[in-house]
């Protein structure tokens, strides 16, 4: 197959045009990309958070629950000693 080398300003117009279209458009589809990129990392980073939030709530919870559960067993070894 030859390959002709355009020299026509007629010609070369609508081939530099296509070739800026489609840089164009491969920037927009990159840019678009990052974007979802950082929107999913931000993602996950907020569903890190939320979920060291519950981890966090849940140890708190188990820990109050030690901490009265000692109190009433402490409050019923002094009733039984009297």
């Amino acid at each position: 197959m030859i390959m002709q080398i355009v020299t026509d300003p007629i010609k070369i117009k609508p081939l530099k045009r296509r070739i800026d279209l489609t840089q164009k458009n491969m920037e927009q589809i990159i840019t678009r990309k990052e974007t979802e990129n950082r929107a999913a990392k931000m993602a996950l980073k907020q569903r890190q958070k939320d979920h060291q939030k519950a981890e966090n709530s849940l140890f708190h919870g188990h820990l109050t629950y030690l901490i009265v559960e000692s109190m009433k067993y402490i409050e019923n070894c002094d009733s039984n000693s009297k």
